[in-house]
């Protein structure tokens, strides 16, 4: 293949006796600059990432303050509650899908301790 022909191991210069070294020379993948909106693939990868694991947290906790899975012995939070289920509904999650940040800050603005749960 192509990528054999650019990956060559090489013998270390400073060898032991008996012993070989081999460093892989591969070269790297071409991305245009325009390929992620200008994003490196690395931060396009890490944005995506970060708006995951909030929308994860964000559900994560709804279940908590709705007491799901415990049964009647659940203490229900209506305050929280109502607060993330308004910031999980389609318009705010298009928010959460440009800039996380901005919706946990808007998440703040509505029930500041369900916005320090999410951010932990």
């Amino acid at each position: 293949s192509s990528n054999s022909n650019r990956c060559r191991a090489r013998t270390s210069s400073r060898q032991r006796p008996g012993h070989v070294r081999r460093r892989a020379r591969c070269g790297g993948y071409h991305v245009d600059s325009d390929s992620f909106g200008g994003l490196s693939p690395e931060r396009k990868a890490s944005g995506a990432l970060t708006t995951l694991l909030t929308f994860a947290a964000a559900k994560i906790i709804l279940a908590q303050v709705e007491g799901s899975g415990r049964g009647g012995l659940a203490a229900f939070n209506r305050g929280t509650y109502d607060s993330l289920a308004q910031m999980l509904e389609p318009d705010a999650l298009k928010l959460l899908q440009r800039d996380p940040d901005a919706w946990c800050l808007e998440l703040m603005n509505l029930d500041q301790l369900a916005g320090v749960r999410v951010l932990e």
